[in-house]
């Protein structure tokens, strides 16, 4: 048996000499050609294609020349033919939707040789798809976006991408099934970033085995909830009376031809008091309301809370540091209420005492901490009196006297001396004044003195001081 040493043709030479009775003849030369037997290799000893993919394996052998021809055996695949070439090109598709096969058995052959076949196989998976019944129906915000869709083949997953208008909380993902044939979910929450309605468009891949199937695109639409912006809020009861003053209107602003309204006493929901687009509350506690829009149905429910406030029911004011150039002002208020103060239109305060208040004529406000009622005390007077006066009979400032007194201490005594401590006249705050005269003669620019006696809550005093007369 001649066997080829390499991968190219040799050749075996035979000489022959016949031999009869010990006399040799003539030899005879005999060539024999010896080819080597081919080998075939393929790209792939075994290959995963998915449905509708082409095989593309290449052929070669270790002999130059050599041709290659297979046979098929496919098991639930179609597309595999028996053929011949240096590469196999087909494209396999499965028949169900079951995984497939097909066994390439291959064998090369050059000069008349035949060598050894070999099998290549390839494994077909099928190609998913998706269904689902269209888009599902609008949603409200704050809901799961409800998509559910089925693949045709067990152990499918899916991947998706989602572009959102108008909506918040979609965003890409993956998934299978968590119950086998119940489908494949996508739960997210989905919220309108605004008042109108909104989108989430999916973009859904389903996988099996590697193999992608069609993409499938489900929207879903999101309806905003209802929205209002009514906050917190008192009513204003007499504490006395009990009796109220003023309600708390609490007003959705809605159109009731497109909302529904349901308003409830307390947080239980179980009795209705009033189905308008707006309440008027007359009670303190907390109020709730259903609104529900006509058209979508999608409901919201909100809470106000409104608290009992109660008005002063009366106030005075004391003024204490008389003369000085910065007075007090005490505020006493007759009331079971938290209180803020104003001074002359100025912010408010907590406090019921202002300091360092001018001379001069003065109005408190007092509000109730929450809003109720106002109660304004006017012509709070602190009391002052003229530096100077110019008695040049123009009409403006030609006596002098210490008017601030006058409204409520009309009869108290007033001396004025000259710098030398000799009376020049008595006067009284609800007179006509000092003219600058002693016996009807004026008396020169210069300072003078005066002494009050008064009276400061309850208690008599004296001030002195000076002024000055220009003339």
């Amino acid at each position: 048996m001649l066997t080829a040493s390499g991968t190219t043709i040799g050749q075996a030479t035979y000489t022959i000499t016949p031999i009869s009775n010990g006399c040799p003849g003539t030899p005879e030369t005999v060539t024999v050609t010896v080819y080597p037997s081919p080998v075939v290799t393929a790209s792939v000893a075994s290959l995963n294609l998915c449905s509708g993919e082409t095989t593309d394996i290449i052929l070669t052998s270790n002999v130059p020349g050599t041709t290659f021809s297979w046979s098929v055996l496919p098991t639930g695949v179609i597309g595999a033919l028996p053929d011949s070439g240096s590469s196999i090109n087909q494209t396999l598709t499965t028949v169900g939707m079951t995984q497939g096969t097909v066994v390439y058995t291959i064998t090369p052959m050059v000069n008349g040789c035949v060598g050894q076949s070999i099998d290549v196989t390839i494994t077909v998976n099928p190609t998913p798809e998706l269904f689902s019944s269209s888009n599902p129906p609008p949603i409200c915000s704050g809901l799961s976006s409800g998509i559910i869709v089925t693949p045709n083949i067990p152990g499918t997953t899916i991947e998706w991408t989602v572009v959102q208008s108008g909506v918040a909380g979609a965003f890409d993902g993956s998934g299978s099934e968590v119950t086998p044939g119940a489908g494949i979910p996508i739960s997210q929450v989905l919220t309108t970033t605004g008042n109108t309605q909104g989108t989430a468009t999916y973009t859904i891949t389903p996988i099996n085995n590697g193999c992608a199937g069609e993409k499938i695109t489900v929207v879903v639409t999101v309806n905003p909830l209802p929205s209002i912006d009514i906050p917190d809020g008192i009513v204003c009861i007499d504490s006395v009376t009990g009796s109220l003053i003023y309600g708390y209107t609490m007003d959705t602003e809605l159109s009731a031809a497109d909302y529904d309204f349901q308003w409830y006493f307390g947080s239980d929901m179980s009795t209705v008091i009033a189905t308008g687009s707006s309440y008027v509350a007359t009670e303190a506690g907390l109020y709730t309301v259903s609104i529900m829009n006509a058209v979508t149905g999608c409901t919201e429910v909100f809470m106000i809370n409104v608290t009992e406030s109660n008005p002063a029911q009366s106030a005075t004011a004391v003024v204490t540091n008389y003369f000085e150039d910065s007075q007090a002002i005490t505020v006493t208020v007759a009331g079971t209420g938290s209180y803020l103060y104003s001074l002359d239109g100025g912010a408010f305060q907590t406090s019921n005492v202002f300091l360092h208040v001018l001379p001069g004529e003065h109005t408190v406000t007092i509000q109730d901490a929450i809003g109720c009622t106002d109660i304004t005390l006017v012509n709070i007077l602190t009391i002052g009196y003229p530096h100077f006066f110019t008695p040049n009979g123009d009409g403006h400032n030609d006596t002098w006297n210490v008017w601030s007194l006058s409204g409520n201490q009309p009869n108290s005594e007033i001396q004025i001396f000259d710098r030398y401590g000799k009376l020049i006249k008595q006067i009284v705050p609800a007179g006509s004044g000092w003219d600058g005269t002693y016996n009807g003669q004026l008396l020169p620019s210069t300072d003078y003195w005066f002494t009050i006696k008064y009276m400061e809550n309850g208690a008599e005093k004296e001030f002195r001081a000076h002024f000055s007369m220009k003339r």
